[in-house]
């Protein structure tokens, strides 16, 4: 098991150097919904920063970064990922261009007491970007509609509480340097 997952690795690796890659940095903003037995509520703002890998000949983006703000009753932080598959690539003019794809993300975030939520969302993707000194610079906007459901541990009694759905309309915008 451990030989294919390492030949699996460096054939990605090696394959993924054929293709045309573009990596940066985005940054979104999103108000948190939380809905439960009780009701819809309404946490706060969240902000987190993410480095983006897009690889251009698959229409495939992802990234990993850091996220903080008022995603449960308290203030937050935490690590959170995507991976976005482009079905649609519609070019406008020259090199503005139009996207939209579906995704999924995950995050992993704690608070002051230690208090846990780990929360999986699916993602639509919808967005514009734009290249520029010929396509060596992308700069984009998007918006990532994301579904999907949150779940706390608590610290001092070790226990979950219910998984509760949470909604998230972020404004992410961004820019990727190709190579």
């Amino acid at each position: 098991m451990k030989k294919i997952f390492i030949l699996s690795s460096i054939y990605f690796f090696i394959m993924t150097s054929c293709f045309s890659l573009g990596a940066g940095v985005q940054g979104s903003v999103f108000p948190s919904f939380n809905t439960n037995e009780n009701g819809i509520k309404y946490n706060g703002i969240n902000a987190s920063v993410t480095g983006t890998v897009r690889l251009l000949r698959i229409p495939v983006v992802f990234g990993f970064g850091m996220e903080l703000g008022d995603n449960t009753k308290h203030f937050s932080f935490g690590a959170n990922g995507f991976a976005d598959w482009w079905l649609i690539e519609h070019q406008i003019h020259n090199s503005w261009n139009f996207f939209m794809g579906l995704g999924i993300s995950g995050r992993i975030l704690t608070d002051s007491s230690w208090n846990w939520t780990t929360g999986a969302n699916l993602r639509i993707v919808t967005g514009m970007n734009y290249l520029i000194y010929d396509g060596y610079l992308e700069l984009y906007a998007q918006n990532a509609i994301a579904p999907g459901f949150l779940k706390q541990f608590s610290s001092s009694t070790l226990s979950a509480s219910p998984a509760t759905f949470n909604l998230i309309i972020p404004l992410e915008m961004g820019m990727r340097i190709h190579f």
